[in-house]
């Protein structure tokens, strides 16, 4: 089609016959033209007509779903499939309905889905959670099912469909990052991401991330947003990208905005910064730097790279505080970097700031200092530790002010989502609370000790504690502790005892350290009162822990044997009428006396409701000594017996990362939904397993009993020593002599003519079998069950016979000079 072109006319010109005869037939031209335009559009989409997947608030996944019967369902940020199993209707056909509900997702970590990646940084990362949960029919609320997945990476290709390019194993509810640089290709690229729960077995929407690769590349890692800047501000700049490119600077404020751009050609800076000036805002106060790198027609920009900033015009006396590298969400029950910060307050070099903590209008955590370093880059840690009455996620408010007492911000709050999901709580009902880990000693009340499940203050009697290389210091693990040095002492006036625990129950738990001890028999940790030649109450020492009740004050049986140098986490639980026994016609109630050691029962002893172990006059809680460095963590009260379970609960709480809780929760996961019975498959890969499908023999079947079976062996994950093993046809019998006078016996086995091995790949084999790789093959085993006959006890044999043969012969030490009971092999309970 051709331009129309008609001579120039000035006003009151006339268009001649020729010339307005010429507008209609241009006019009916560009009509047909559109009629035709509109006619190709049509064919074209009827050829290739629009998928669900194509629309921009749907999951592309849609477009790859098999036959299986699906339904949209909107996430709260687009539509993603879900089979139609997995919803809480009934099924076709005879009518069943599923009885367990899945939640199972790949939930993005990255700050988009829509990145951008230089050929020159050589990576590219993406950050991605998985998150598991299910319910069953009826309940209100998903569960965290804490499994394992395994996730697998797929990438568009030129033909539309995603090809698997890497596969890995991730843990739910936690941040996972995979480097996915190898499989881009230069300019737009698709990258998706799939989970499949190892327990569940489901699959999660996919997780599609865009990403750009392009040469351009922007780095300003050497710009200092800590110092308030009061003159033109310089950006040193490394860029690569052998193309002509543009530089973008944004400034942004309270009622101020400006762009600037510069042009670089195809010149780059990679081992040098070039210096970019932007001119001063000529005002004062908090603004945003954004800088981007773009091509000649701005079809490829790289991610922005942003700062906040102080500026300070006319030397204006102001107290201001910066912010930046936030996180992008916090962990509940974790040490938590949230931001980094800077304080400026004119020309005063040190200025008092605290930094809260709130949750619904409620300060939490509160960390005061009176010589915050201003102008001075510094990192705020918070180590979130909020009760809540459940897993639900909710959201924390940072705010800065001068004094504590102060109702004026020194800017807004900052709100940050909690990820609540860990479901670390600690067992609720706890009456006294003390925790070291938001102390420091720079808090102008370091010296004040707070009870923090009621926030009252609990009088204290410091002793020759300095606050400077002890007090509110850090471990060598990187944990916060409170740490009396040798020679100081700390007194807590707090009774723990100071009514009769015997008829209501009383849980003291005490998570500590005892390091560079130069007497294993001096007190470190003591909640008790002199009695007669002894006392009442709990006494700790570097090398043992001892409960004393009134009348029971026998260490054989209530005191147990620790190590010093070693974090020791201690639950004393005082359990009330446990057991009841008549003694000439008398009724006569026993309390049990519990000592958990890191959440296992360590020592158990029982002593008459009679008695007591109330300390009315005394008792308060003394930390120190003068032989030895006790690190005191914290403390944790309740006025009520708690049971296995929930010590347990408490320990997983008291550990420093998310991964250990992670760990020992996975690792104690080992009952069934309803919690009542041991769960085969979470068992198996925790630790060795064998099963047999006879009952074992044992007292109640008689020594004429011997079972014919199989036997299988399933080594724990990761044990490549001992092989996955079925045998047939195996004769089992009991074994001992005085081992068959127990309940449970000890078992022995041989292999006969018809028994069978067979190997985890197949092979089978007779008479002989190799049960450990490269250890020679046997044919016969024996297993030992019962306490006649168990592995701890023939260790305490063996050592307590060379220790005897050792002084039998004639042999001394200057330890055996000094104390004839002295050992020289290891002690073994």
């Amino acid at each position: 089609m051709e331009k129309l072109y008609l001579e120039h006319k000035q006003t009151g010109g006339r268009l001649t016959a020729d010339e307005f005869n010429k507008l209609p037939e241009k006019v009916n031209e560009l009509i047909d033209a559109q009629n035709s335009e509109e006619e190709r559009v049509k064919k074209t989409i009827a050829k290739n007509r629009p998928t669900l997947g194509q629309l921009s608030n749907v999951n592309s996944e849609t477009d790859e779903l098999t036959s299986e019967t699906c339904v949209l369902v909107w996430n709260g940020d687009q539509w993603v499939p879900m089979k139609l199993s997995e919803l809480n209707i009934g099924q076709g056909g005879g009518g069943q309905q599923q009885t367990i509900l899945y939640y199972l997702r790949a939930v993005n970590q990255s700050p988009s889905t829509t990145l951008s990646a230089s050929k020159s940084a050589g990576e590219c990362a993406i950050r991605f959670m998985f998150v598991s949960r299910t319910k069953d029919v009826g309940q209100a609320d998903y569960v965290d099912s804490g499994e394992w997945g395994t996730y697998e990476i797929f990438a568009k290709a030129g033909d539309g469909t995603f090809v698997s390019k890497a596969r890995g194993r991730c843990q739910s509810n936690t941040v996972t990052t995979v480097d996915v640089f190898k499989f881009l290709e230069s300019g737009q690229n698709n990258i998706m991401v799939k989970i499949t729960g190892e327990v569940t077995g489901q699959t999660s929407p996919a997780l599609v991330y865009s990403i750009t690769l392009s040469a351009l590349f922007l780095s300003i890692s050497e710009f200092n947003w800590w110092k308030a800047y009061q003159g033109d501000i310089v950006l040193p700049c490394y860029i690569s990208g052998n193309i002509s490119k543009t530089l973008h600077v944004k400034i942004t404020g309270e009622g101020y905005e400006q762009t600037y751009e510069r042009q670089f050609g195809t010149a780059t800076y990679t081992s040098s910064p070039v210096a970019y000036t932007v001119p001063f805002t000529n005002k004062t106060g908090i603004f945003h730097l954004s800088a981007w790198l773009s091509n000649e027609d701005n079809t490829v920009q790289t991610t922005p790279v942003g700062y906040d900033f102080m500026a300070v015009a006319n030397n204006e006396a102001v107290k201001m505080v910066v912010v930046n590298n936030k996180a992008e969400k916090l962990l509940n029950w974790y040490e938590n970097k949230v931001l980094e910060y800077a304080v400026y307050d004119g020309k005063a070099v040190t200025t008092p700031l605290s930094i809260l903590m709130k949750k619904d209008n409620e300060v939490l955590q509160e960390n005061v200092s009176e010589n915050t370093l201003t102008q001075t880059k510094m990192q705020y840690t918070l180590s979130l530790e909020v009760e809540t009455i459940d897993n639900s996620d909710f959201t924390a408010l940072i705010g800065f002010r001068t004094h504590p007492t102060d109702e004026v911000r020194l800017r807004d709050a900052i709100p940050f989502a909690v990820d609540n999901s860990q479901g670390y709580s600690a067992t609720a009902g706890a009456v006294f609370y003390l925790n070291a880990k938001n102390r420091n000693n720079t808090d102008t009340d370091r010296n004040v000790l707070r009870n923090l499940i009621n926030s009252d203050h609990i009088g204290s009697e410091w002793q020759n504690v300095a606050f400077s290389r002890d007090g509110w210091v850090t471990d060598d693990e990187g944990a916060r502790t409170l740490r009396l040095l040798a020679g100081s002492r700390l007194t807590i006036d707090y009774k723990p005892f100071e009514k009769e625990a015997a008829q209501s129950g009383k849980t003291v738990e005490i998570d500590y350290q005892i390091n560079n001890t130069s007497d294993y028999n001096a007190e470190c940790i003591s909640i008790a009162m002199p009695y007669q030649k002894g006392y009442i109450g709990l006494k700790v020492k570097p090398s043992s822990i001892m409960f004393a009740t009134r009348s029971e004050r026998n260490a054989d049986v209530q005191a147990m044997n620790t190590d010093d140098g070693v974090r020791i986490r201690l639950a004393l639980v005082i359990s009330p009428k446990k057991y009841t026994y008549v003694l000439n016609g008398n009724t006569y109630y026993l309390n049990l006396v519990y000592l958990y050691i890191d959440g296992v029962e360590a020592r158990k002893f029982a002593y008459l409701l009679t008695d007591s172990m109330q300390i009315a006059s005394g008792g308060g809680i003394v930390i120190g000594s003068d032989k030895a460095d006790v690190d005191l963590y914290s403390i944790r009260i309740y006025d009520s017996a708690m049971d296995a379970a929930n010590v347990h609960q408490d320990y997983i709480n008291a550990l420093s990362t998310v991964g250990e809780k992670s760990a020992e929760k996975l690792d104690n996961d080992i009952y069934d939904t309803l919690g009542t019975t041991v769960d085969f498959d979470k068992v198996r890969g925790k630790v060795n397993v064998f099963t047999f499908d006879k009952p074992l023999p044992a007292y109640e079947y008689g020594k004429s009993y011997k079972p014919k079976g199989t036997l299988e062996i399933y080594p724990k994950d990761g044990n490549t020593n001992l092989n996955r093993l079925t045998i047939t046809n195996l004769q089992l019998q009991g074994q001992g002599t005085s081992s068959m006078l127990y309940y449970l016996w000890n078992w022995k086995a041989k292999v006969a003519k018809d028994t069978t091995i067979i190997y985890e790949d197949g092979q089978t084999t007779q008479k002989k079998f190799e049960l450990f790789k490269n250890l020679p093959k046997i044919s016969k085993l024996t297993a030992k069950k019962n306490i006649a006959s168990s592995m701890q006890f023939h260790k305490m044999g063996s050592v307590n016979s060379f220790t005897d043969l050792w002084k039998a012969v004639g042999l001394t030490n200057e330890g055996i000079e000094q104390d004839s009971e002295a050992r020289v092999s290891i002690y073994q309970e």
